[in-house]
């Protein structure tokens, strides 16, 4: 009897094992799959262009170069994402070439599906020299650098985009300061996420895009609770302070500023059911109120900032119609958001008059 147990439990985990060994298998080939068609389209798993810097925080590593079919990216030789495919890039401008910086974030960096020459600085530059002709010739330089805020924009104006000479910045406010608002300046040093979790969420192609998908259905308590979660009330005057700063900074460098307004895909005139959808990704838990007003509170900073600074504004912040064509998410602009965006900008430089009394 006892014997007829045993050859049954020895039976039974023997078949638990294979089910088990058949589902990592199946986990396995899907991850591979993932993969192999990310890497086919983006040219890169997971980005290493990135590197921490003790000085600067974080910067990009020179002369990399990531292809794909849907995207090629391309750090030119003095760590500045190359408007081609070129990793050629001179500090000096050519005499009589306007030069402009754009400073920012992933926003201005244009790292989704964007190729370099789809990116808002790229289409920024062809843009001013079709409408100028060449009266004077433009180079745009992308200052954009993923995951900055602006403290360490403002710390990368100084130590490296001063370098490349520019006559204007046009500054593209990073939506990763309303993080640091909300989160709270440090949170992210303090993460103390077990190793596996960390690996997982950086490295595994299938979880991240299985994570999106259920972050977008979430009924979880957190997704309920940010629902009730507010945008800080000191947030916006944190922001204007930022911003100003920001604004001292070039003009103690003898470049003109010029602030842009962040275009977000979500907007207080549609339905409670489009919001809801157009919140992508975590949105630093908030839910619709509270992103609304964290959204408001960075366009606001932008207008306050450049009025007490008497600093050119160009209205974006409506300019890219708020469909997936024109976004890849939230914040991050398609390569047909970034033209109509780009067309906008150059558009207010020429109405601002500050182009041909800007070239030294």
């Amino acid at each position: 009897m006892t014997s007829d147990r045993s050859d049954f439990s020895g039976f039974f985990a023997g078949k638990v094992l294979k089910v088990w060994l058949l589902i990592g298998l199946f986990f396995i080939i899907c991850e591979v799959g993932m993969r192999y068609r990310a890497v086919q389209r983006f040219g890169q798993i997971r980005s290493t262009m990135i590197a921490d810097d003790p000085v600067e925080g974080r910067r990009l590593i020179p002369g990399f170069v990531s292809k794909g079919v849907l995207r090629t990216i391309t750090i030119n030789e003095h760590g500045f994402r190359s408007n081609t495919d070129s990793t050629s890039f001179s500090l000096q401008p050519p005499p009589g070439t306007l030069r402009i910086a754009c400073l920012g974030s992933s926003t201005v960096f244009s790292g989704m599906s964007n190729s370099n020459g789809d990116t808002f600085p790229a289409v920024l530059e062809k843009t001013l020299n079709d409408d100028l002709k060449g009266h004077p010739p433009v180079e745009v330089v992308n200052a954009g650098i993923p995951g900055m805020g602006t403290e360490a924009v403002q710390k990368h104006l100084e130590l490296r985009v001063s370098k490349a000479q520019p006559h204007i910045a046009v500054i593209y406010p990073p939506p990763n300061d309303l993080g640091t608002e909300i989160e709270g300046p440090g949170r992210q040093a303090a993460d103390n996420t077990h190793f596996l979790k960390r690996w997982r969420k950086e490295h595994s192609v299938l979880y991240n895009a299985v994570l999106d998908k259920v972050r977008q259905m979430s009924l979880s308590p957190s997704a309920a609770a940010a629902q009730f979660r507010h945008f800080p009330q000191d947030g916006k005057e944190h922001l204007v302070a930022k911003y100003r700063q920001l604004i001292a900074v070039c003009r103690s460098l003898h470049i003109e500023p010029v602030l842009v307004l962040h275009t977000f895909l979500l907007r207080k005139d549609q339905s409670p059911a489009v919001q809801r959808k157009n919140i992508r990704g975590d949105f630093w838990g908030l839910g619709v109120s509270g992103a609304l007003e964290a959204v408001d509170a960075q366009i606001e900073a932008t207008r306050e900032a450049a009025a007490a600074e008497n600093v050119l504004l160009i209205d974006t912040e409506f300019c890219v119609p708020a469909t997936d064509e024109y976004f890849e998410d939230t914040l991050h602009l398609s390569p047909k958001g970034n033209a109509v965006l780009a067309e906008t900008a150059a558009d207010g430089l020429k109405k601002g008059k500050i182009i041909p009394e800007a070239v030294r």
